[in-house]
C-alpha cells in the first residue's frame, strides 16, 4: 500500500470497521441458524476466533503474508511484520488485513456448529489464521500493498481482488475438512440416507445477520482499493447487484424445486452472490456482476443438495456459499474481467488457466493440510463432543450457560426421568418461554390431581387391579389384589402372573399356558373369565377376571380387574337350593291341592252349598295364581341359566298367531274382549321354536286382554320390517305410567302392585318374553300413551328360500 493522504487512510479504516461489522453478521447468522441449546456456544466461538486470529496475525501472520518474500513462497517470521516506526498508511493496511484474517477464520464456526468441542475449535482457528490463511495469502497477495506481484501465484497472473479464494475458499475448504472428520449431527440423516432438516431457532435473527454481512461487504470489497478513488462507487454498486441477483436466482431455483420460498436458500443465495463478485468486482461490468452473482446463487444451491446426498452436514452451508461460490467467482474473473483492468497481460485461455491453478492450489493446500493435521489431532484429542453433551447442548456442556428454553427443557426432562409429578419447571415472568412454563406447571397440577384421584380409586376399590407384560411379568398389584390373594406388592413384582390363577386342569406351574389363555381372553375382549385364584397360603378362591390390553410405549401391557366371587357363588348355591325346594316341595303339593279343589268344585263329593262353592272358587283362583308364579320363576331361571332347549323349525307366522288367539279367547270371552287381526305379510315364515313363541304370544295377548276395558278390542298386527317380521299386540287400556316405563321388562316389576294382583299378574311374564325372544334372535319393545293404550311388539328374522336349512340347535 503506497503512502496516501488522510482521506485514503480514513477510507481504509472505515472499510476495516465495516469488515469488523461482518463479525456481528456472522454471529447473528450462525446463532439464529442453530438450535437455541447451542446458540451461546456459536456466539462465543465467533468472538474467540476473531481474538485468536487478530493476535496471531499481529505476532507473525502479517509478516508471513506480506513480509519480504522468499522466492514467492513465504515471508519472514517476525513480530508485527512492519518496520519499527510504521506510518499511518501501514497501520491502516495492517488493520484492514487483520479484519480479513478474522473473517476467514470465523466462517468455519458455522459449518462445524453443534457438535465440536470448544477447545478443538480454537485449535482449528489457530492453525487456519496462523498458517493456512497467511501462507496462501502470501502466494496470492504478497506485494499487493506495494502494487507488486511478489507471491508466486500473483506473479503468474492470478487475480483475486478482495478474496473470493484467499478468504472465502480457504475458509470453505477448511470447513469441509473439519466437517468430514466430525461427521454429521445426531439425527441429521436417517438410516436410509435421507436428510432430516434441523431448523434453526431464530431465522429472523439469522436474516439480520445476512443484512449486516451485506453492509460489511461494502467495506470488504470497497476497501480493497486501499484508497478512496473513482473505483469505489462502482465496486460498491456491483457488490450490491451481485448480492441481489444471487438472492433472486436462489429464490427462483428453490421455489421451482419445492414450491415455496425457503428462508435459508434465499439467505445463502445472497451471500453466495456476494462471495462470487468479490474476486472481480473491480474489473467486471455491472451486467456481468449480475450474471456472476446469479450463477453464484445457483451453484450454491446445487452444492447444498450435493452435500446432502453425500451425507455431509454443514450447518450454515458455509462450504457451498464460501468455497464453491468462491471458486466460481474466481474463474469468472477470466470470463468477464476487463484485460486492461486486470493488467496481467494474459489472454482469456491463459487467464482462465491461471485462475484454475489458483483455486486448485487453494483446495490442495487448504483441504489437504487441514484434514491431515486434524485427523491426527482427533486421534489423541477428539474434536467432537460426546453424544450426551450433543443431546444436552453445547451451551451447558461446554460453557455451563443456560437459556430460559433450556431450563424449561431440563426441568421437563427431569420430570420425565423421575416420574415425579410434584416437580415444577422454573418460570421466567414476562417472556414467551415463561408463559409456556407457567402453562406447563398448570397442566402438571391438573394432571397430579387427576392421578391422585385415580390412585385413590385404585387403592380403595375392593376389586383387585393387576397389570402384567406380554411375557407375563407382574407390573402392579393394588391393595384390593393384596386382599384377594394375600401377597404384598413387593412379593409379586416381576414374578409370573400365572402364580395367581388356575384354569381347570391346567397345572399351576405351567405359566405359558396360563399367560396364553389370559392373552387370548384380552384379545377377544370377551365376557369376564371365571377361574380359580391361588392364594399365598395355597387355598383357592373363585374369581372373575376382566382383561384388557393396551400400549405403554412400544410394549403391550395387560390390565386385569379381579373380583372375588365367593359370595356370589354362595348366593347361586342358595338360589339353586331354593329353586329345588320350590320345584319339589311347593309345586307338587300345589298341583295336588289344585286338582283336589277342582274335583270338589265339579261335585265329586256331591252337590255343594253356594257359599262353599264360592269359597272353593276363591281357593282355586289363588292356587292357580301361586302355581303360575312358581312356574314363571322356574321358567325364568331355566332361561337365564341356559337350561332351556330350543327346537327350531321353519314355521308360518299366521297359524301360530291363530293358535295363540284360540288359547287367549278363554280369558277374553268372559270380559267381552274381542280380537282383530291385520296381516300385511301373508305367508311370512320364520325359523323359531313354535312352543316358545306361542308362550310369548299367549302372554302378550293375556296381558292385553286383562288391561282392556270390557267390550274392548285387542289388535294383532303382522308386518314385514327391514328383513324381519314384526308382530304387535295392542290394547285399549290405561297405558303404562311414565314412572314405570324404564322397568317394564324387569323381573317382578309391577306398575301398581294391587292392580296387578287383581289382574292375576306375577310381574314375570314380560321378563320371560324378553328372555325367550333374545334367545331366538329377536327383540321386544313397546309404545304407550296414557289413557289410550299400549302396543307391545317384537321382531324376528324372516326366513326365505335363499336361506339354507339349518339343523335345529339345542340350547340358546
Amino acid at each position: 500500500m503506497t503512502q496516501g493522504g488522510m482521506l485514503d487512510i480514513a477510507w481504509v479504516l472505515i472499510a476495516a470497521a465495516l469488515v469488523l461489522l461482518m463479525q456481528a453478521g456472522f454471529l447473528c447468522l450462525e446463532a439464529g441458524s442453530t438450535r437455541s441449546k447451542n446458540s451461546i456456544n456459536v456466539a462465543i466461538k465467533n468472538m474467540s476466533d476473531f481474538a485468536i486470529a487478530s493476535l496471531l496475525f499481529a505476532l507473525f501472520g502479517f509478516s508471513l503474508m506480506f513480509g519480504a518474500t522468499r522466492a514467492g513462497w513465504i515471508g519472514p517470521f517476525e513480530f508485527f511484520g512492519i518496520r519499527a516506526d510504521p506510518s499511518g498508511t501501514e497501520y491502516a493496511f495492517f488493520v484492514f488485513q487483520m479484519m480479513f484474517c478474522g473473517t476467514a477464520t470465523t466462517i468455519v464456526s458455522g459449518a462445524v456448529a453443534e457438535r465440536m468441542r470448544f477447545g478443538a475449535y480454537l485449535l482449528v482457528a489457530g492453525v487456519l489464521s496462523g498458517l493456512i490463511y497467511t501462507v496462501f495469502g502470501h502466494w496470492a497477495w504478497n506485494g499487493a500493498d506495494m502494487g507488486q506481484a511478489d507471491g508466486w501465484l500473483r506473479g503468474l497472473g492470478f487475480v483475486d481482488f478482495a478474496g473470493s479464494t484467499v478468504v472465502h475458499s480457504v475458509a470453505g475448504w477448511s470447513a469441509l475438512a473439519v466437517v468430514l472428520i466430525l461427521g454429521p449431527r445426531e439425527g441429521r440423516f436417517s438410516a436410509d440416507g435421507s436428510a432430516q432438516r434441523i431448523q434453526g431457532h431464530d431465522l429472523p435473527f439469522a436474516m439480520l445477520g445476512a443484512v449486516l454481512l451485506w453492509v460489511g461487504w461494502l467495506g470488504f470489497n470497497g476497501g480493497s482499493t486501499f484508497a478512496m478513488n473513482d473505483q469505489v462507487p462502482a465496486i460498491l454498486a456491483k457488490t450490491v447487484l451481485a448480492g441481489a441477483s444471487g438472492l433472486a436466482a436462489a429464490l427462483a431455483a428453490g421455489w421451482i424445486r419445492t414450491g415455496r420460498a425457503d428462508v435459508m436458500t434465499v439467505l445463502n443465495g445472497s451471500l453466495a452472490g456476494l462471495v462470487a463478485i468479490t474476486a472481480g468486482c473491480h474489473a467486471v461490468s455491472p451486467l456481468a456482476a449480475i450474471v456472476i452473482g446469479a450463477v453464484g446463487g445457483l451453484v450454491m444451491d446445487l452444492a447444498c443438495r450435493a452435500l446432502e446426498r453425500m451425507r455431509i452436514d454443514d450447518v450454515v452451508s458455509a462450504i457451498p456459499v464460501h468455497a464453491v461460490a468462491g471458486v466460481w467467482g474466481t474463474l469468472a474473473v477470466a470470463l468477464f474481467g476487463s484485460p486492461e483492468i486486470l493488467g496481467t497481460g494474459l489472454g482469456l485461455g491463459a487467464q482462465l488457466g491461471v485462475q484454475l491453478l489458483g483455486v486448485g492450489v487453494c483446495f490442495v493446500w487448504t483441504f489437504g493440510l487441514v484434514y491431515l493435521i486434524f485427523r491426527g489431532v482427533n486421534l489423541v484429542y477428539p474434536l467432537r463432543v460426546s453424544p450426551e453433551q450433543e443431546r444436552v447442548g453445547l451451551n451447558v456442556a461446554e460453557h455451563g450457560a443456560t437459556t430460559e428454553l433450556l431450563d424449561l427443557l431440563v426441568g421437563m426432562q427431569a420430570q420425565a426421568r423421575t416420574g415425579d409429578l410434584s416437580l415444577r419447571v422454573p418460570v421466567e415472568p414476562f417472556t414467551e418461554v415463561g408463559q409456556i412454563a407457567s402453562r406447563y406447571n398448570q397442566v402438571m397440577e391438573s394432571l397430579q390431581r387427576a392421578v391422585a384421584r385415580a390412585e385413590a380409586i385404585v387403592r380403595d376399590i375392593r376389586d383387585g387391579i393387576i397389570t402384567f407384560t406380554q411375557s407375563g411379568k407382574l407390573l402392579s398389584f393394588n391393595p384390593g389384589a393384596e386382599r384377594i390373594f394375600g401377597y404384598g406388592l413387593a412379593e409379586v413384582l416381576d414374578t409370573p402372573v400365572s402364580r395367581l390363577f388356575k384354569h381347570g386342569d391346567e397345572p399351576r406351574d405351567d405359566p405359558a399356558l396360563t399367560i396364553s389363555r389370559l392373552q387370548q381372553t384380552a384379545a377377544k375382549a370377551s365376557a369376564p373369565l371365571e377361574l380359580e385364584g391361588v392364594r399365598k397360603d395355597g387355598s383357592r378362591v373363585p374369581i372373575e377376571l376382566t382383561l384388557s390390553s393396551g400400549k405403554s410405549g412400544s410394549r403391550t401391557v395387560y390390565t386385569g380387574l379381579v373380583r372375588d366371587i365367593s359370595e356370589r357363588e354362595e348366593m347361586d348355591r342358595m338360589k339353586n337350593e331354593f329353586i329345588s325346594t320350590v320345584s319339589h316341595e311347593l309345586r307338587t303339593p300345589l298341583t295336588s291341592i289344585n286338582a283336589s279343589i277342582g274335583l270338589l268344585s265339579d261335585g265329586v263329593m256331591g252337590e255343594l252349598p253356594p257359599e262353599t262353592r264360592e269359597m272353593l272358587a276363591i281357593a282355586r283362583s289363588n292356587s292357580d295364581r301361586l302355581l303360575r308364579l312358581i312356574n314363571d320363576i322356574l321358567d325364568i331361571e331355566k332361561i337365564e341359566s341356559g337350561q332351556v332347549e330350543y327346537e327350531l323349525q321353519v314355521l308360518e307366522v299366521r297359524p301360530l298367531v291363530e293358535q295363540a288367539l284360540a288359547s287367549a279367547r278363554a280369558t277374553a270371552d268372559p270380559l267381552s274382549v274381542s280380537f282383530s287381526v291385520h296381516d300385511s305379510a301373508p305367508g311370512a315364515r320364520i325359523r323359531t321354536d313354535g312352543d316358545r313363541l306361542l308362550q310369548v304370544l299367549t302372554n302378550l295377548l293375556s296381558n292385553a286382554t286383562k288391561f282392556s276395558p270390557r267390550g274392548g278390542v285387542v289388535g294383532v298386527t303382522i308386518a314385514r320390517r327391514d328383513g324381519s317380521i314384526r308382530m304387535s299386540v295392542s290394547d285399549e287400556g290405561p297405558g303404562i305410567p311414565e314412572s314405570f316405563r324404564q322397568r317394564v321388562f324387569q323381573k317382578f316389576a309391577q306398575a301398581d302392585a294391587s292392580d296387578r294382583r287383581q289382574k292375576g299378574g306375577t310381574g314375570l311374564g314380560l321378563s320371560i318374553c324378553k328372555a325367550i325372544l333374545e334367545q331366538l334372535g329377536g327383540r321386544i319393545d313397546f309404545e304407550t300413551e296414557s289413557g289410550k293404550g299400549t302396543t307391545l311388539f317384537f321382531d324376528l328374522p324372516e326366513w326365505s328360500e335363499r336361506h339354507a336349512e339349518r339343523p335345529a340347535r339345542a340350547g340358546p
